[in-house]
């Protein structure tokens, strides 16, 4: 028997190996490195930080080029659906593109289209947790922020009232310098019945809120600060929420100020607690304010 055959390695008890492998206890060395026994496991990820995500930018402008084109082509869609079945009931429809506009903006086909917008929604939650969590993973809340802060719920709820107030006041100054366009499409929507002012007060208050912060202020706005910064993160978030309301409110200049006041908002508010809690809950409360006006006949 030569040396080699007695080799032991460094900080090995021959005595007491058995011992400890038996037992849970992590050993003090690899020992893959000695060529037996089992690795170390992997240790389990620290907490998820927001502000440093596991994806970049281009998976956060893709939930949100997702996100657009599933609340476009899924109503799309459905009132094409919808289309087909009028014609095999028996209607006579024209192909004047005034008859067709008509029959577009009635109080069917628009309730058919918020509806589906509902549906595009839960579409792009199943992106958001596909993206953040990594198809299970990792936990979604915790990946995109979900705390207060450092501060407490009641000081969201005032702040979010307190915001809503004071953007209000804004668009009231803007209105008398800024032309505001009536009849956008915006208009068209919620004047064209009752239930489908209901259906996008639900929309609006309930579904909205949760869904757009997590593709705004949650997946692209974490994905483009890690790749990009902060500001810029700030400046292209709130410019990609604008310009998608830009073709519903188009010509209505102080509703579009008045979105880009929230959206600039929201932004700085995840950028400065890291989290989208509070932005939900601004959100919110906006949403549901705006709502009872539109109930009430004042949106």
């Amino acid at each position: 028997m030569n040396e080699q055959d007695n080799f032991e390695p460094p900080g090995a008890d021959p005595q007491n190996e058995a011992a400890v492998m038996e037992t849970d206890a992590p050993l003090p060395f690899s020992t893959v490195e000695y060529g037996y026994g089992p690795a170390f496991a992997p240790q389990p990820d620290a907490k998820p930080d927001p502000d440093h995500p596991r994806w970049g930018a281009g998976a956060g402008i893709a939930a949100w080029l997702i996100s657009v084109a599933s609340i476009v082509v899924l109503p799309l869609i459905a009132v094409m659906i919808w289309y087909f079945i009028e014609l095999a009931r028996g209607m006579q429809l024209s192909s004047d593109k005034e008859v067709l506009r008509e029959w577009a903006t009635s109080p069917n086909v628009l309730f058919i289209s918020v509806l589906s917008t509902i549906v595009a929604h839960g579409l792009t939650i199943a992106v958001c947790w596909a993206i953040v969590t990594q198809m299970g993973k990792r936990p979604l809340f915790q990946s995109l922020g979900w705390d207060w802060g450092g501060k407490s719920a009641v000081y969201w709820l005032l702040f979010s009232a307190a915001a809503t107030i004071g953007l209000i006041a804004v668009t009231i100054v803007l209105a008398r310098v800024l032309p505001q366009k009536e009849g956008t499409d915006f208009d068209i929507l919620i004047k064209s019945s009752a239930r489908v002012r209901i259906a996008v007060v639900i929309l609006a208050t309930f579904s909205a809120p949760l869904v757009e912060e997590m593709v705004y202020r949650g997946v692209l706005f974490a994905g483009l600060r890690v790749s990009l910064g902060a500001a810029p993160a700030v400046i292209i978030v709130t410019a990609c929420f604008t310009g998608v309301h830009l073709l519903q409110y188009w010509g209505a200049w102080v509703s579009i100020s008045g979105l880009l006041l929230l959206s600039l908002t929201l932004t700085l508010v995840r950028a400065r607690t890291r989290s989208i809690l509070p932005c939900v809950t601004f959100h919110l409360v906006n949403n549901a304010f705006q709502s009872v006006l539109i109930l009430i006949g004042k949106g």
